[in-house]
């Protein structure tokens, strides 16, 4: 599956004094999302981070499935963290929110 995003770096944009929002742009300026909280600024900000963070994370996980497609633990299963990094990969590139 090949991913169809806007190319990263995310980076992030505070609304302004007093607004609530971050907005989360491309290099180019152009704005891919929002990041909003029932007025927790706290919370808000985890969120813009973990918005911006988005397309390095999506890297990281999929050289990460490359490198050790096939690793098995010590019983002979599928490493788990393999797993669950290809499940991640799939609801990226795929939609899939379950």
């Amino acid at each position: 599956m090949e991913a169809r995003h806007t190319r990263g770096p995310w980076r992030i944009e505070p609304q302004g004094i007093g607004a609530h929002g971050h907005w989360v742009h491309d290099d180019d300026g152009e704005y891919v999302a929002m990041a909003c909280s029932r007025g927790d600024r706290t919370e808000e900000d985890a969120n813009a981070r973990l918005i911006a963070a988005a397309p390095d994370l999506l890297e990281a996980l999929q050289e990460f499935s490359r490198n050790y497609d096939g690793f098995q633990d010590g019983d002979g299963n599928d490493c788990p963290t393999l797993l669950k990094a290809r499940t991640a990969i799939s609801r990226a590139l795929s939609g899939d929110t379950e």
